[in-house]
């Protein structure tokens, strides 16, 4: 097995919300069967968006650091739960001896094999991840549109997300149900709930529409990485 090098801390509950996500993916029958993941777990990492819209402070030198750290201690691999944070993964590559497994690929991967038909995707996500575009660059490749909420909602959205980010999760449930119901009434046929806070919500809300929850396609994704297992499509 190799071991899988995680940059947590963005945000710390994404972050323990992925690694259970690892542990569902992996088919163990005892403890030496789950695969071997060292975490660097960083909170102090600078808001990504703040930076993405010219108001904050340039995550990419913790990034970097957190990185190293990772690979020091024998990360064969490293991952970021983190959506927004793609945007620098770029950045990081060409720093670093050792590969991303990239979160916004494996959603595509994702989507291309369950969701072969889906062009309209709506997706939730933070405003840097939307203004930045990693999802729009990678899907816009495979014919599908991007549709999101209105720029009203979208700033309801970042409420919710800091919200989740703060303990406050079930109060603002109605609230994202009401961006949920948006993109529905738009008729997407997939729905990407692109930031790592936003699954977190997803087992109280009610849709029709099939999602895609990126912290569990990075996941899988690891857990196919680690064991040496192809990738499927």
């Amino acid at each position: 097995m190799k071991k899988i090098g995680v940059i947590g801390g963005m945000g710390p509950e994404a972050t323990l919300d992925f690694y259970g996500k690892i542990i569902q993916s992996t088919p163990a029958g005892c403890d030496q069967d789950h695969i071997p993941v060292a975490f660097e777990v960083c909170p102090q990492i600078p808001d990504r968006t703040k930076f993405i819209v010219g108001q904050g402070e340039d995550p990419v030198p913790l990034l970097i650091e957190a990185s190293q750290n990772l690979i020091n201690v024998g990360s064969s691999v490293l991952c970021m739960p983190c959506n927004t944070a793609h945007y620098f993964i770029d950045d990081l590559s060409k720093k670093l001896t050792v590969p991303f497994i990239n979160m916004i690929d494996c959603v595509q991967q994702e989507i291309l094999r369950k969701h072969p038909d889906a062009r309209s995707i709506g997706l939730l996500a933070t405003s840097g991840t939307i203004q930045s575009r990693v999802y729009h660059r990678v899907l816009e490749k495979n014919n599908m549109s991007i549709l999101r909420v209105t720029e009203d909602f979208q700033n309801t959205l970042m409420d919710i997300i800091y919200a989740v980010k703060s303990g406050r999760q079930k109060e603002i449930v109605p609230t994202f149900q009401q961006c949920i119901n948006t993109l529905e009434n738009q008729g997407v046929d997939v729905i990407i709930t692109g930031c790592t806070e936003l699954p977190l919500l997803m087992p109280y809300i009610s849709t029709m529409v099939p999602t895609i929850d990126p912290t569990l396609s990075l996941a899988e994704s690891v857990v196919k990485f680690s064991l040496g297992w192809p990738e499927e499509g």
